[in-house]
């Protein structure tokens, strides 16, 4: 592996783990609102827009 398919690797891994936390978080707080409203699409959404923004 080069240096530039290494990075592009580590990158893409980076980017993976921090999705996955990310969408934890998301389930986590859609069940938690979901339970107490049904607005758990705005939610789901607005997490969306602050995780990946």
């Amino acid at each position: 592996m080069n240096i530039k398919e290494e990075y592009e690797y580590e990158t893409i891994r980076k980017l993976r783990v921090k999705a996955t936390s990310c969408i934890q978080k998301i389930r986590h707080i859609v069940n938690v609102t979901y339970s107490t409203c049904k607005c758990d699409l705005l939610v789901y959404f607005l997490v969306m827009d602050i995780c990946y923004s």
